[in-house]
């Protein structure tokens, strides 16, 4: 039995997941990635596989989208580490892309920049969330399409970790040090040094291969002799400084001790006596440590996550058709990459997911964890739980109307 059934002219079929984290690190493992790599040092992975990345991309894709989605210059941009361009050299006066100046500039060594490409592309779209998934990060696709022998920025660090996958062409990469560990997003860079000192690792990305730049860590990339197509995904993680200043900005809502003024003097006046300011700044940082409440800051902070990421519901119109026809045999499985909670209040049970919370019984708990966990077509009535029959079709009707399940009729 196939996944495809058919209503009218439609096609409907369970939404196949794409392309996967593991995939991306190939045959890095996850637990290998996390605990060596990840915020730590960088990764190479050389495969000899030209075509492991592409069913993400390709030069026709981003042609295509160049030539015929109308961009403006905030959506298509042009880099060149030996000049300086302006978005007026390649588009029109209403910030609409001149494809034909695009493409000269890009003859004669700017690079293309596409951020965001995930916001465009089914494919790249799909892998963002499988990656947020398990880093618990947002994550953004910004694409980089050079011309052969070209550098299109100069010697620099980022103030995010990055995972790069060289899709069409090569590039030789070069690595410096980490000047500043961990910067955030404010802590500016300086180049001049790295013009006359050499890499301390060099090595060459081919299609296929990957990449991950741990950030701080400087670094710089030219093309070789062919067109060159790789794929950023940036890791735009919170960190333990977000999470401080979310700790503190609760501590000065519920303290008024925290908004008082500073004492009158302490700037102006050279006999300021700093004793008993100090005495003050030491009782309100005991009183932070005192009442901060680090289940509460990441409760927040990971609602706040889950809100962001709303489900990828590519192929809802089709699903939608099928839902009065499910039945305890139908087949079905959580939507692929699916970023949720479940959590029991008030004697219900509630998911949420992509800013969106429902409600239900709480006596559907253990079948609908075990739904929403499930990531291959399975038979409605074989899901545990005491659920009878009916129920089993109205929960499972309801989770695909909000999108969180497919199904499979056949």
């Amino acid at each position: 039995m196939d996944d495809t059934t058919h209503a009218g002219r439609f096609s409907q079929t369970i939404p196949e997941a794409g392309f996967s984290f593991d995939q991306v690190i190939a045959p890095i493992s996850k637990s290998e990635f996390f605990a060596k790599h990840y915020e730590r040092e960088e990764l190479i992975v050389q495969r000899s596989d030209p075509a492991h990345y592409a069913s993400l991309l390709s030069l026709d894709k981003i042609d295509e989208y160049i030539t015929t989605s109308n961009p403006n210059s905030s959506q298509v941009m042009m880099v060149n580490a030996l000049a300086d361009i302006k978005p007026s050299d390649y588009s029109d006066s209403n910030g609409m892309i001149d494809v034909a100046r695009l493409y000269q500039l890009f003859d004669e060594g700017a690079t293309i920049t596409i951020p965001g490409l995930q916001r465009k592309i089914p494919e790249l779209a799909a892998l963002c969330r499988a990656v947020e998934a398990e880093f618990d990060a947002r994550f953004q696709a910004n694409i980089y399409l050079s011309p052969p022998n070209a550098q299109g920025f100069k010697t620099h660090y980022d103030t995010h970790d990055v995972l790069v996958l060289q899709v069409a062409g090569s590039k030789q990469w070069r690595s410096y040090d980490v000047p500043v560990e961990l910067p955030l997003l404010g802590q500016k860079f300086s180049s001049d040094k790295y013009m006359t000192i050499p890499p301390v690792h060099e090595f060459r990305l081919n299609a296929g291969d990957l990449y991950y730049c741990p950030r701080g860590l400087v670094h710089d990339a030219s093309s070789t002799d062919d067109i060159s197509l790789h794929i950023t995904f940036g890791v735009m993680a919170q960190t333990w400084t977000e999470l401080m200043v979310e700790a503190v900005t609760a501590a000065c809502v519920s303290n008024p001790a925290f908004r008082a003024n500073l004492p009158v003097g302490f700037a102006s006046n050279p006999d300021f006596d700093r004793g008993p300011a100090r005495e003050k700044f030491q009782s309100l940082l005991t009183s932070f440590v005192q009442t901060a409440d680090l289940d509460v800051l990441l409760d927040r902070m990971g609602e706040a996550f889950v809100a962001e990421r709303k489900p990828l519901l590519r192929g809802q119109m089709h699903q939608m058709r099928s839902v009065e026809q499910i039945t305890g045999q139908s087949r079905i499985m959580s939507r692929p990459d699916l970023i949720y909670t479940v959590g029991v209040r008030n004697g219900s049970v509630e998911v949420c997911s992509g800013g969106t919370v429902l409600t239900l019984p709480a006596h559907v708990a253990p079948i609908l964890t075990e739904i929403l966990a499930t990531n291959s077509p399975t038979v409605l009535s074989a899901f545990s739980g005491d659920l009878d029959s009916d129920g089993r079709v109205v929960l499972a009707k309801r989770l695909l109307r909000e999108g969180l399940i497919s199904v499979s009729l056949g």
